[in-house]
C-alpha cells in the first residue's frame, strides 16, 4: 500500500478551514472522511494546491446530512472572536496559561490575532503573550506540521508491552508543538485488532508508531 502524500493548501486560511472541518468529524471515522475529503478538495483545486474556495465548492457538493454540518463550520468565525476570548478568559479566571491550553485544545494553535485581542481585553503586553506562546514548548503560532493520535484506553495502555506509548509522548514532547501535537481519545475502535494509533489521520501499529513518528518528525 503506498502512502499517502501529504495535502498543499495555497494558505495558512485553506489549512485552518479544513483542520476544522476535520475536528467536526467523529474520531472513529476520521481516517475514512479525512483522506475523502482531501481528495475531493484536491480534485475541486484542479490538482493544485487546496484554496477556500476549492474546499467551499467541495462542500456544496457533498450529500446530505454532510453538506449541512461542514456548511456550519464553513460560515462559523475563523479564529477568535472577542466574544469568545472574553468567555474563554471569564473560564480561566484570567490565567494566561490555562488560558492557551484551552485554545490550543480548541484549534491547535494560537492565533496571533488571538494574542491581540487577549492583550486588548486583558491589559497584559503583546509582547509578552507572544513570548510566552513561543517559548512554551506545548504552545504554536501555526498549525502543526502532525498529529497523532493515541488511545488512552486501559486495554491499549495493558497490551503496550514495549512502551511505545512513552516513547511518542517523548518524541511529541522533544519535537515541539509546532512539529506534531498529540491528542488523547477514549477509543479508537480497534480494540480487537490494536493497540494502534493514528499518524495524520492513518491507522498504524502502536508498536511501529515510534519509528514512523521519528521519521516524520526528522523529515
Amino acid at each position: 500500500m503506498s502512502e499517502q502524500k501529504e495535502p498543499k493548501f495555497a494558505e495558512s486560511e485553506a489549512q485552518d478551514l479544513f483542520s476544522r472541518m476535520i475536528q467536526a468529524v467523529p474520531d472513529a471515522m476520521k481516517n475514512v472522511v479525512k483522506p475523502m475529503l482531501l481528495g475531493m478538495a484536491e480534485q475541486k483545486a484542479g490538482g493544485g494546491p487546496i484554496t477556500v474556495d476549492a474546499i467551499k465548492e467541495m462542500v456544496e457538493g457533498l450529500p446530505e446530512p454532510q453538506k449541512s454540518v461542514f456548511k456550519q463550520v464553513v460560515s462559523a468565525k475563523k479564529g477568535l472572536d472577542p466574544e469568545t476570548v472574553k468567555a474563554m478568559i471569564q473560564e480561566c479566571g484570567g490565567d494566561i496559561s490555562a488560558l492557551f491550553f484551552k485554545i490550543m485544545g480548541r484549534m491547535k494553535y494560537i492565533p496571533p490575532e488571538g494574542i491581540r485581542e487577549i492583550a486588548k481585553q486583558t491589559g497584559v503586553p503583546e509582547a509578552h503573550l507572544f513570548h510566552l506562546a513561543t517559548t512554551g514548548r506545548a504552545f504554536s503560532l501555526s498549525l502543526p506540521e502532525h498529529q497523532v493520535t493515541v488511545c488512552a484506553g486501559t486495554g491499549c495502555a495493558v497490551k503496550d508491552k514495549a512502551g511505545s506509548l512513552g516513547a511518542i509522548d517523548k518524541l511529541v514532547n522533544e519535537a515541539g508543538a509546532e512539529k506534531i501535537q498529540m491528542k488523547k481519545v477514549r477509543c479508537l475502535g480497534c480494540c480487537d485488532s490494536g493497540p494502534e494509533v493514528e499518524l495524520d489521520g492513518k491507522r498504524v501499529a502502536l508498536s511501529s508508531a515510534p519509528s514512523k513518528l521519528e521519521t516524520l518528525v526528522k523529515g
